[in-house]
């Protein structure tokens, strides 16, 4: 048995295995013969960690909140043990925080002068920010959202939505940019998740635009999340199959 990831076996008999389809192409983590199916694969470009990924944000991977955060920190914790990624500024590992009140969720949108989406709120509950929570971008805690350093994260978000043009904006963008709340922060770029106020009277969830993508995805804070733990999960078995190859070698 060689190390595992989610209940996997990533080393001795595991691969990625990719699954041809018309139109579409699937990738799976196999283990023995168990698959972690990772989705359809669309035409999203992540450039950010020095490779070309190309992934959507399907729901082949936790669905509940409890369930997706663990995954994110063990396999974002399982990287950086890894040298995949580098470690936290002070050389320790990302953790969950306790989770966000009630009162300082409202303290917050006071601040902001605006309704958090529902899954800003919702994730927020579970741990009030994160550093590093995905191995790139950190979430923001309560605390933060209309903090000491708010004028600074609303002037980098309106700079990069004003050098865009509109035409190239995202078709789900029904709000003023300038409304978007910065609610991830990539710890080695300038760029940045911003989530949409909750503007629907049934409190549905809204999309979130992360920027620092071409072209920028449709997609809600969760999803985002899970494209994340996909790319964690893609990163983890590439590594033991190219360690798997230099042992044949």
């Amino acid at each position: 048995m060689g190390p595992e990831f989610m209940g996997m076996d990533l080393s001795a008999n595991s691969s990625v295995d990719a699954v041809h389809s018309p139109g579409t192409t699937r990738m799976g983590i196999e283990s023995g013969n168990s698959i972690l199916d990772v989705g359809p694969m669309a035409d999203v470009h992540r450039f950010r960690r020095g490779r070309d990924v190309t992934l959507d944000a399907g729901t082949h991977v936790p669905d509940d909140w409890a369930g997706l955060l663990a995954a994110l920190i063990e396999s974002t914790r399982h990287l950086m043990k890894l040298g995949l990624l580098a470690p936290l500024e002070n050389g320790s590992l990302p953790s969950l925080r306790p989770p966000a009140t009630p009162a300082q969720i409202a303290e917050a949108e006071e601040r902001l002068g605006e309704r958090l989406d529902v899954h800003v709120r919702e994730l927020l509950q579970h741990t009030n920010g994160c550093d590093r929570l995905d191995g790139e971008f950190s979430l923001l805690s309560c605390e933060e959202l209309g903090g000491p350093d708010w004028t600074k994260r609303v002037e980098l978000r309106d700079a990069c939505w004003e050098s865009w043009p509109r035409d190239s904006w995202p078709t789900s963008l029904h709000v003023d940019p300038h409304r978007l709340i910065p609610i991830m922060v990539a710890y080695d770029t300038r760029s940045e998740i911003h989530s949409t106020p909750a503007t629907d009277p049934l409190d549905l969830p809204r999309p979130v635009y992360d920027v620092g993508l071409d072209p920028v995805p449709d997609q809600t804070l969760k999803q985002a999340l899970q494209t994340s733990l996909r790319l964690n999960i893609e990163q983890l078995a590439g590594h033991y199959d190219s360690s798997q190859e230099q042992e044949r070698a």
